[in-house]
Parts: C-alpha cells; structure tokens; sequence
C-alpha cells in the first residue's frame, strides 16, 4: 500500500495492516535508517 492508495482510500486504509516499512534519514544524507515493523501475524 502506497501513500496515495491511503489518500484515496481514506484513514481505514491501514486498519488492516500487518506490515509497515518506515524509512528515514537525518543530516546532509549522513545516515539512514530503515525499520520493518509487523504484528504477530507475519511472524
């Protein structure tokens, strides 16, 4: 699911999530980061 597949979809468009990838960097591009979050389900 993509940003705009939320926008269109509107705020139940994640209720149903079981996965979530965050992405984020910090400085000029001195770091990054990238965190996969999910429920017990995908375990």
């Amino acid at each position: 699911m993509t940003t705009s597949d939320m926008t269109e979809l509107g705020p139940q468009a994640a209720y149903e999530a079981h996965l979530a990838l965050c992405h984020g960097n910090g400085g000029t591009l001195s770091s990054q980061c990238t965190a996969i979050l999910g429920s017990e389900a995908t375990l």
